[in-house]
């Protein structure tokens, strides 16, 4: 009874956070964001770390693998990795698509 009650008022929350103009969208992505990289998930959003040449020659940036693509081309195949490097806010942060030889 006690677990039942407790979800029911947490899930009463969330949705009333939702409904705020700005304050459900930062909720919304925070949420997915921690859902991502939680470790007691089935499935995982980031795949490994790696470290990724980033934003100059020389500097170094630590991100996330999120999914691999084959780009065929007449001179052959290609893998290429989404990476996902987080700013200073988490839920913000840049994406590229990168060789997997460059990482």
């Amino acid at each position: 009874m006690s677990s039942w009650w407790g979800a029911s008022v947490l899930g009463l929350g969330g949705w009333f956070i939702k409904k705020m103009p700005f304050v459900g969208y930062i909720y919304t992505a925070s949420k997915q964001i921690s859902a991502a990289i939680s470790p007691d998930q089935t499935t995982h959003a980031f795949k490994e770390v790696v470290l990724l040449r980033h934003p100059h020659i020389g500097e170094y940036a630590f991100g996330c693998i999120t999914s691999t693509a084959i780009l065929r081309r007449s001179a052959g195949e290609e893998e290429l990795c989404c990476v996902y490097i987080p700013s200073n806010h988490f839920y913000i942060g840049d994406i590229f698509l990168v060789h997997s030889n460059d990482l």
